[in-house]
């Protein structure tokens, strides 16, 4: 898990192996509450979901806000999603909780992006692995100025390459800040 030192993204990589004797497929979730403003309790019915397919990406605004209306937030996958969901209660259950989600003891989500929902983002991949096999899969959150630069931050961010140079950075900036700060430690205990 790493934010990209040059644009408003986070990155979550997961990397598996199947290190077993036989075809194993793993379902991977990601989930993530929209607030889009200060209180959840009170944007939840001003944000506005949509599912853009081509970008494997959720998108969510909340054209209420004065300031912020038309930036739009986004969780987007590395590859086509088998399921997904924008209604928080579709996938926590109507009793349910972060720790015991509904929807993980069910085959599958709704695929329900309406208005008027419990605004979240849920989407969830297969990883069909063989013996020995691995694959790496990773999803995107952040949000950009308006609909056309979150689609192209996803974008951007959907090529594998971007995703590595943005890790290489991201540590290359903390080796800088920690360097620094060791290297004044060390000269002040002189």
């Amino acid at each position: 898990v790493f934010v990209a030192p040059d644009a408003p993204v986070k990155v979550v990589q997961l990397r598996l192996e199947n290190s077993g004797l036989r075809q194993r497929r793993f379902t991977v979730t990601y989930y993530a509450e929209w607030v889009l403003g200060v209180d959840r309790a009170d944007t939840q019915s001003h944000i506005i979901s949509e599912y853009a397919e081509e970008d494997h990406a959720l998108l969510a605004r909340n054209g209420y806000s004065a300031e912020f209306g038309q930036r739009v937030a986004f969780v987007a996958a590395s590859k086509q999603p088998h399921g997904l969901s924008a209604d928080r209660t579709d996938f926590l259950g109507r009793l349910g909780s972060l720790i015991h989600p509904a929807a993980l003891k069910r085959v599958g989500l709704n695929s329900r992006v309406e208005a008027g929902a419990d605004p979240c983002a849920v989407l969830q991949l297969h990883m069909d692995l063989a013996p020995g096999a691995q694959e790496e899969v990773y999803f995107l959150i952040g949000q950009d100025a308006d609909r056309q630069a979150a689609q192209a931050l996803i974008q951007r961010f959907q090529n594998p390459h971007a995703v590595e140079a943005a890790w290489l950075a991201t540590q290359a900036l903390w080796a800088q800040l920690t360097s620094a700060v060791a290297s004044k430690d060390i000269g002040d205990a002189m």
